[in-house]
């Protein structure tokens, strides 16, 4: 029941009738090969499936304003687990969503953005659970709810294949479906 459709990226996937891209990891066959978990436990830390948490990206992959020359060019990140699979105990992967500060967007950081707030994507990526550096608690608040005065949030989404920021959050499950090509790391 999925179809190509025309103006679509090779291996992206449409369903019908909602017309929401479906992830397609390649190469397949070796990420179904692996088994799935639903947490793993990386430098001392315990960490599920539907958590949030810090990853280290390369700086090459975020705007230039993020680079800093005294990390090696790693920048801790905030990322939702989606899904743990692994070979065997020393290759253990992460299907993750990032989450960006607003002035990482295109948009940049608007007026209604709040100090402590983060924007949802569906920028999805599988990663290797050694980039794990730590937990981050984060909450998911409705856009008319006022942020706490503590704490990281969330209410808004970034569609990374529209290049676009919802005007209303939704259930995170729901939009992380949206999502371009995965591909595995050294594919």
């Amino acid at each position: 029941m999925y179809k190509q459709l025309d103006g679509q990226p090779d291996g992206v996937s449409i369903r019908t009738p909602k017309v929401t891209p479906v992830i397609s990891i390649q190469p397949e066959f070796i990420w179904n090969s692996l088994k799935k978990y639903r947490n793993f436990t990386m430098n001392g830390g315990h960490y599920s499936v539907h958590q949030y948490a810090m990853f280290l990206r390369h700086q090459a992959l975020l705007p230039k304003e993020r680079h800093t020359p005294d990390t090696n060019g790693e920048i801790p990140c905030v990322a939702r687990i989606l899904e743990v699979r692994a070979k065997d105990p020393q290759n253990v992967y992460v299907r993750l969503y990032w989450l960006y500060r607003p002035e990482d967007l295109s948009e940049g950081r608007q007026t209604h953005h709040g100090e402590r707030e983060l924007v949802a994507t569906n920028h999805m990526e599988i990663v290797d659970a050694l980039r794990c550096v730590g937990h981050v608690e984060i909450t998911h608040l409705a856009d008319d709810v006022e942020p706490p005065e503590t704490g990281v949030y969330w209410r808004q989404q970034y569609n990374f294949v529209l290049l676009k920021l919802s005007v209303r959050s939704s259930s995170p499950s729901h939009f992380a479906q949206q999502s371009a090509n995965i591909c595995l790391i050294g594919s």
